[in-house]
């Protein structure tokens, strides 16, 4: 099964993963988090996801949700992208991203994943302009 990790800004991976195992307990023990300091760059991001996920096998499918395209978390995974070619990386994460990935966790593979928490990050982003019923 896919490992996923959340990979953001301080504290924000950690409280989505909060959120994950609140709502799927179920995968919960394949749910990781990473919070991102200030003061990293992509270099120790990148060394802190791969120290994140030495126990993992090698053939085991990681995939990142990071909070930011082009900010240090999501650099930082495509710098440790490189280095493992069992990473995927995807930015943008959101809440509806995070629960339609774990929502098909078990039963998909990475590549299904990645396209499935794409689709559930832009199908849950609403304005009130668009939608004006309670």
């Amino acid at each position: 099964m896919t490992t996923v990790v959340l990979l953001a800004h301080a504290p924000l991976a950690s409280a989505l993963r909060g959120c994950g195992g609140h709502c799927f307990e179920e995968a919960a023990g394949h749910l990781r988090s990473l919070d991102i300091p200030p003061t990293d760059d992509p270099d120790t991001v990148s060394l802190r996801l791969r120290s994140l996920l030495a126990d993992l096998g090698p053939e085991e499918p990681v995939l990142v949700l990071a909070d930011v395209p082009g900010a240090t978390p999501y650099n930082g995974a495509k710098l440790a992208a490189a280095h493992d070619a069992r990473l995927h990386v995807l930015a943008g994460l959101n809440v509806p991203m995070l629960w339609r990935t774990l929502c098909y966790l078990q039963q998909r593979p990475v590549d299904e994943l990645v396209r499935l928490a794409a689709e559930g990050g832009i199908e849950g982003i609403r304005s009130s302009l668009e939608d004006p019923s309670p």
